[in-house]
């Protein structure tokens, strides 16, 4: 008989696996006595770390494994199949894995020669089959999660009490085959939920938590009264009803989630309304909460960028018991309508000088919106004004929107204030007044001006020539270096007999020679040996 063979992910697999080599660089062998010492695993991380190498190491770790396989009148392959299953479950996620593993049971079953062992190893590689329309055949013999996929298959859309029944059975990987088989058939309805909610007292904490991320999941929005109902008893199932509310969404379950805010269960609530579908009614709750409840809320209103909360939150920024919270929120939350609120409170800042960096990033969170020039129209606005105060805090928002008129205004500016932000900016139009201000000893706006001439200077002579200049310039070792490093980035026939000049000098002879290095390298197209080897060996 002809059946659709739907690929049951086992129920350990509750999340996609992170790809990754083995860290421990374990052999073959290794790694399959590992995971055999360890299982029955009952951690989801555990299991995710010990079967992930597993897969990786296949097809030869699944036809090592199949290979200890015993008769099965003997009872000893119970840690086996449970290894085989779990890497079959688990490689469903990649199917560079599957195709692995799946090659691996191929190679397995022609080499096996016990029955049993033959069937248990079909049977795996029946879940892991690509093919959409497959034989069914029952393995009667094979293992329990075998078995109990057989039936399930067997009974088809009647397969609900089946599933109903399988909650009570004490193994975690055989309800979550059951409750997954019912996502993939098409059997998560109203109907089922309400046959599985009947039985949820009498269930294990376990189960009762494998039932509520199954109603989640299928966002079973009937069921949301239980849900509700458990998240006020508390404990870890309530963790669990936190998480489907937050998938399944509704007024509803946004009210109960927002309730749990500062309690117990804060962090679990917090990462369901992250991610809750839909717009967040977040106003009232803010105003008329207290506490650690309002402080959860400030960070979830700034998470979700709440903007309709803006104006409310820059209230709370002159509360002293919420005012850095407050204040931390703001980047998520405002608009450009806040500028001018902000820009007036960021210039007035006597109390808490300490603050001035968050408002500057607030600042430039409400006008990221706006194209540069916007951007500086509105800040020039108040930089223009000589009687504005500490306008001077303005100025690296100025600098940050890269436009002309902002170089402009700067330079004309001209105290140490203008020129810090000018080295902040973008444009390369900043690098004649950087440089005059170099030339007059401000040591910081000669860095500035190397590191912009460094990104912004294609022509290599040009960038070479104006480097060696600032070379010139240059007071300290470590800003000596700092440019000579950066002329190894410049291959010209300047930069080589300015690095060979500094050979000689104790301090800067060893970067010089491996910047000089470089670009004797570059310049005779050597690909790979180090700047000392190119210094000394010309043959390079």
């Amino acid at each position: 008989m002809k059946r659709t063979l739907y690929i049951i992910i086992a129920a350990m697999l509750l999340c996609l696996p992170v790809m990754a080599q083995d860290a421990r660089n374990r052999a073959t062998e290794t790694i399959v006595q590992d995971v055999l010492a360890l299982v029955p695993i009952q951690n989801q991380a555990d299991f995710n770390n010990e079967m992930q190498p597993l897969v990786s190491a296949a097809p030869k770790s699944i036809t090592m494994l199949a290979a200890m396989l015993k008769p099965a009148a003997q009872r000893v392959n119970a840690k086996v199949e449970y290894a085989i299953h779990g890497a079959v479950a688990f490689a469903g996620t990649n199917e560079t894995w599957a195709a692995n593993v799946r090659e691996g049971l191929k190679q397995a079953i022609a080499a096996q020669s016990d029955k049993d062992a033959k069937q248990f190893l079909e049977n795996e590689l029946r879940l892991l089959s690509k093919t959409e329309d497959v034989t069914y055949v029952a393995h009667p013999a094979s293992t329990p999660y075998a078995q109990a996929y057989d039936k399930l298959v067997s009974l088809g859309s009647n397969a609900g009490p089946e599933i109903v029944k399988a909650m009570k059975n004490k193994d975690h990987a055989l309800r979550m085959q059951a409750l997954k088989f019912a996502t993939a058939k098409g059997l998560a309805t109203d109907e089922l939920a309400a046959s599985v909610a009947k039985k949820y007292k009498s269930l294990s904490e376990e189960a009762k938590c494998d039932v509520l991320y199954w109603l989640g999941d299928n966002k079973i929005a009937s069921q949301k009264p239980l849900l509700a109902t458990v998240v006020a008893k508390g404990g870890k199932p309530a963790k669990a009803a936190i998480e489907a509310l937050g998938k399944i969404g509704g007024d509803d379950a946004q009210k109960t989630l927002i309730d749990q805010l500062g309690g117990e269960n804060n962090a679990e609530a917090f990462r369901a309304l992250c991610s809750f579908p839909g717009k967040l009614n977040l106003l009232e709750p803010l105003k008329a909460a207290e506490g650690d409840k309002k402080l959860s809320l400030l960070k979830l209103a700034s998470a979700r960028r709440y903007t309709d909360a803006a104006d409310d939150i820059l209230k709370l920024t002159k509360e002293d018991t919420y005012s850095e919270a407050a204040l931390a929120a703001l980047p998520g939350v405002v608009t450009p309508e806040q500028t001018n609120a902000i820009i007036g409170a960021l210039t007035v800042l006597d109390k808490n000088p300490k603050h001035v960096p968050a408002w500057q990033k607030a600042c430039a969170a409400a006008l990221q919106t706006l194209s540069a020039d916007e951007q500086y129209k509105k800040i020039s606005f108040f930089t223009n004004q000589p009687m504005m105060p500490k306008r001077a805090l303005l100025y690296p928002l100025l600098a940050a929107t890269g436009t002309d008129a902002s170089v402009a205004d700067l330079e004309k500016i001209g105290d140490e204030a203008a020129i810090e932000a000018l080295g902040k900016s973008t444009n390369y139009k900043a690098a004649k007044p950087l440089l005059a201000a170099a030339k007059a000893g401000n040591e910081q706006a000669l860095m500035s001006y190397v590191n912009l001439v460094n990104s912004k200077e294609g022509n290599l002579d040009s960038r070479s020539a104006k480097l060696s200049e600032a070379f010139e310039l240059a007071k300290s070792v470590a800003d000596k270096k700092n440019i000579l490093s950066k002329l190894a980035g410049a291959p010209t026939r300047n930069a080589f007999l300015l690095a060979g000049k500094q050979l000689d000098d104790k301090e800067l002879g060893y970067t010089a020679a491996t910047a000089q290095g470089y670009r004797r390298c570059r310049r005779r197209l050597c690909c790979g040996c180090t700047p000392p080897k190119a210094l000394r060996d010309d043959s390079c």
